[in-house]
């Protein structure tokens, strides 16, 4: 199982989640940005007013609970040059060294999963 949420609207804030359910366990991904009831840590990750951790959490079934880095959005300032997604683009189109968030094998399996989830 995998779920998801993009953006509440009438909050003023990104808000991501993402669970995987398997066999061993289950792991969330989940993660709050821009708003003034998020406060953003110096290692980049959020935690929500409720005191809800924006992180990589892993929960197995012998009871054992992992604590992940935490979630990282991109450039959320509005006056600023864009995501660092765009800056990727224009350094590989200008030939420098970029950072490749997902390369194209990771690419093709989310469009794998994608696919098979909506079969």
């Amino acid at each position: 199982n995998a779920s998801g949420v993009g953006t509440c609207p009438d909050k003023g804030f990104k808000i991501i989640g993402n669970w995987l359910f398997g066999t061993e366990g289950m792991m969330s991904y989940n993660g709050l940005a821009g708003s003034d009831n998020v406060k953003i840590d110096e290692a980049g990750g959020s935690t929500a007013a409720d005191g809800a951790a924006s992180r990589l959490e892993i929960w197995t079934n012998d009871g054992t609970h992992e604590l992940g880095p935490p979630v990282q959005f991109e450039h959320l300032d509005q006056e600023g040059t864009g995501p660092g997604s765009l800056d990727a683009l224009v350094q590989a189109c200008r030939g420098e060294e970029y950072f490749v968030g997902a390369g194209a094998v990771e690419g093709l399996k989310s469009v794998c999963t994608i696919d098979a989830m909506y079969r």
